[in-house]
């Protein structure tokens, strides 16, 4: 079962990033949010553990997609986010 509670707002960026960018790798990921790729991984991991994202086997890359529960969260913690401005 997934919690709110258990994102904040770097995950919440995390996961922002990768409903923006269809397709970005970790690697990218890391450095767009300016974070060490191995830190990037682990909540990649954990993220499609959860269901939230795919990612799929493209030659040597794994190109990381959200899924329709990644979408819902996603809107769900949109809301959440505004109150973090």
């Amino acid at each position: 079962m997934i919690s709110k509670n258990m994102f904040n707002e770097r995950t919440f960026k995390l996961l922002s990033c990768i409903v923006e960018n269809p397709g970005i790798t970790s690697i990218k990921i890391g450095r767009i949010m300016k974070i060490n790729c191995s830190s990037a991984l682990v909540s990649v991991n954990k993220f499609e553990m959860l269901g939230l994202i795919k990612r799929v086997k493209d030659g040597r890359s794994k190109p990381i997609f959200v899924t329709e529960k990644g979408k819902e969260m996603f809107k769900s913690l949109s809301v959440i986010n505004n109150s973090w401005k």
